[in-house]
């Protein structure tokens, strides 16, 4: 949408929703750097309202401001009625996942983001309200977020830590994946991912959620080296799943490196969703990763 329209549209949401609504346009900085806009409306004795991007949006201004009031109420339609006034800390500690994203991206990002650093990733903390294959009802929280609903980070990290430890995962075979989802995606537990030798495996969540947070499983790849017996090799994908293989004396990591970069110019569907360029060794010996 053009700069010089948002005011315009802002103004007729407003008048389109009318009493008790708060309209606002935001600049929203997400990870590695991308600044969008977005309106918000919220409902009056609301805290928590979906954004509407602004980037997706043109023709005139009152067919716009229609589509964002229509999908505003899409969003709060799925969300269910009542469900964005739960929202508080006991929602917030139930809903909290990790996240993974680049650390040398997101310097400003995450200066008022709560986060952990692993290597050249941050971990941060996202509240999925709900995920599926055609969108995303979610956000990241922040020092103010922390700050108003009584949040510590112990107890933050501790929320994270307990929901991805007992996620259900998807364990595939990287060449048979697209195969195997199409006939059937069953649920697999730490105790059932096996990398055998010669073959890359897919591992992420079972929503295909933001899967690149099992980094921080330490337990899963504990299991996954001791079968193994020898280190594993991990490729970012994306910031939503891993690709994972044996460590072996053939495989140069400037090449899988390489293969990581070309994944996140081609494959992976936005920048956003980009975590490194990096390949990530996990050594069974220690049980700690390093960067290859």
């Amino acid at each position: 949408m053009l700069k010089e329209k948002i005011g315009e549209v802002t103004e007729m949401v407003s008048d389109m929703m009318g009493n008790g609504y708060k309209v606002e346009v935001r600049s929203i900085t997400k990870s590695n750097g991308m600044v969008l806009d977005a309106i918000t409306i919220l409902k009056h004795g609301n805290n928590v309202s979906p954004a509407i991007y602004l980037n997706n949006y043109y023709g005139d201004s009152e067919a716009i401001a229609a589509g964002i009031v229509r999908e505003y109420k899409e969003k709060m339609q799925m969300l269910g009625t009542g469900r964005m006034d739960s929202i508080n800390k006991g929602y917030i500690l139930d809903k909290v996942n990790y996240q993974m994203i680049g650390l040398e991206a997101n310097k400003d990002y995450l200066k008022r983001c709560p986060h952990r650093v692993l290597l050249d990733m941050a971990v941060i903390y996202r509240v999925v309200i709900d995920h599926n294959e055609d969108s995303d009802t979610s956000f990241v929280l922040n020092d103010s977020n922390m700050k108003s609903m009584g949040i510590t980070f112990e107890e933050l990290d501790a929320a994270a830590m307990k929901h991805i430890t007992e996620a259900s995962l998807v364990f595939e075979n990287l060449n048979h994946m697209a195969a195997t989802l199409l006939a059937s995606k069953k649920k697999k537990t730490a105790e059932d991912c096996i990398v055998e030798e010669g073959k890359a495996y897919v591992v992420t969540k079972y929503d295909f959620s933001y899967g690149a947070g099992l980094l921080m499983h330490k337990r899963l790849f504990e299991k996954m080296a001791e079968r193994a017996g020898t280190d594993l090799l991990v490729l970012p994908s994306s910031i939503h799943d891993l690709i994972v293989l044996r460590d072996d004396e053939s495989l140069e990591t400037k090449d899988l490196r390489d293969m990581v970069t070309k994944i996140n110019c081609n494959v992976v569907s936005s920048q956003e969703s980009v975590l490194t360029n990096n390949v990530y060794r996990y050594v069974k010996e220690t049980g700690e990763f390093e960067i290859a």
